[in-house]
């Protein structure tokens, strides 16, 4: 048999399947560009609460205020429990050489160790 004597169509016909797979395929891109946009709209409104969070008041030099051992960005005025684990809050008297500084980390802050509780 001569190709050429055989009807040429000019459409293509798509193998069984295939407008099935294309219709999987657009819902799953649709779902990822949801969750992508669900992600980014989640973390602008975790970072512009976090900038519009009142910030902790700066103690003045020889004050007393009390801590967490367990988390020690929890701070109260008075004694009590820690609202997060309920651990008896830590008396920390406040100087100049000792304030309380953030670190690099998001909610981490440094240690500082009293000479006199090193080993």
């Amino acid at each position: 048999m001569n190709p050429s004597s055989e009807p040429r169509h000019g459409v293509h016909e798509p193998p069984p399947g295939a407008s099935f797979m294309n219709t999987v395929r657009w819902v799953l891109f649709a779902g990822l560009t949801l969750l992508a946009l669900i992600s980014v709209a989640s973390w602008l409104a975790w970072r512009i609460g976090e900038s519009r969070a009142p910030k902790h008041a700066a103690t003045t030099a020889g004050t007393v205020s009390y801590r967490c051992p367990m988390h020690p960005n929890y701070t109260s005025d008075k004694p009590g429990e820690c609202p997060i684990c309920n651990m008896k809050l830590e008396r920390v008297e406040t100087d100049e050489t000792h304030k309380h500084e953030s670190g690099d980390v998001p909610g981490l802050v440094g240690v500082q160790i009293p000479s006199e509780r090193t080993q």
